[in-house]
């Protein structure tokens, strides 16, 4: 693409690669389409567009990690922190199956000999100073 054709000149040409960069890199994880832009979601398959609610400082935070090229925008960034949200929490539903199918949490003793089995040395009590 010719850019002294599409008026992007100078600093503008520059700024709108380093997006292109980054959406380009991002797309590869998150099955973006860059190659047809259609507005904010630059393409993205299966987007649903909804409204939520943050505090400032997590949403000066999304802005912050976008500048510095983490996400291509700010809802490519709330949803790559959904996705490894939902992760978290399918591991955490997993782990408490398999705690239940085993009896539940280890005791002292249980977590003592498996420590001694990885050579894990022995947690001294604290000292306290009065």
């Amino acid at each position: 693409m010719d850019l002294a054709f599409a008026g992007m000149r100078g600093l503008g040409a520059r700024v709108w690669l380093r997006r292109l960069a980054r959406a380009t890199a991002f797309s590869s994880q998150y099955e973006l389409d860059v190659s047809r832009s259609r507005g904010h979601t630059i393409g993205m398959t299966n987007v649903e567009k909804i409204a939520i609610s943050l505090p400032k400082k997590i949403a000066e935070r999304a802005r912050r990690a976008v500048r510095r090229g983490h996400a291509p925008s700010v809802s490519a960034y709330v949803a790559a922190a959904l996705e490894e949200k939902a992760k978290l929490d399918e591991l955490s539903t997993l782990l408490d199956e398999m705690l239940a199918e085993s009896g539940g949490p280890l005791t002292r003793a249980e977590k003592r000999a498996a420590d001694r089995a990885l050579g894990i040395p022995a947690k001294r009590p604290r000292e306290r100073h009065a």
